[in-house]
């Protein structure tokens, strides 16, 4: 039982840290390449925003940060995410 724990423990921090890269390169790109015109820069904003949207659905209905004209709710996924795997490490 404890072996079948570890893979699967071991498997969701794999998946969690290429989540964080692929946002932290989601990032990087949107200051370098602002407009969507390349076909891998739209598949990896599509890939982040399913983790994104979520969190963003959550702070518009609560009304949190609504004048502020960065986007809090991917750095807030990006902390969660990241205190999640360093959870699942321990």
């Amino acid at each position: 039982m404890y072996q079948f724990i570890y893979v699967i423990t071991t498997a969701l921090s794999i998946f969690l840290d290429i989540v964080l890269t692929c946002m932290f390169i989601s990032a990087v790109l949107s200051w370098i390449i602002p407009d969507d015109e390349y076909p891998i820069v739209n598949l990896l904003n599509g890939f982040v925003e399913l983790f994104v949207a979520p969190v963003r659905h959550v702070l518009e209905r609560l009304g949190w940060f609504q004048g502020i004209p960065l986007d809090i709710s991917f750095l807030i996924t990006y902390i969660l995410l990241s205190l999640i795997s360093a959870f699942l490490v321990l």
